[in-house]
């Protein structure tokens, strides 16, 4: 399956990891609030766009050029 997916599914998890913590907690006046703040702390965490907690692939400048849907290595030395 794809990354969206797992994602989702990590977000829906920490939101009824969340619900199930204010009911054990018998916390009723945080019913919102916990599964909402526990949604979002997994929405940052499972975020990929090269910013952000986890940051990106490393060692990248930021100044990136693309052409045609591809990256422009201006160095051609540095290829892999």
């Amino acid at each position: 399956m794809n990354r969206p997916f797992w994602r989702l599914l990590v977000i829906c998890f920490a939101w009824s990891l969340g619900a199930v913590l204010v009911w054990a907690f018998q916390a009723y006046t945080l019913d919102g609030i916990v599964p909402a703040l526990f949604a979002l702390a997994a929405f940052a965490f499972t975020r990929y766009d090269g910013h952000g907690i986890r940051g990106g692939r490393g060692g990248g400048s930021g100044n990136v050029k693309y052409w045609r849907g591809r990256r422009v290595d201006e160095d051609p030395r540095r290829r892999s």
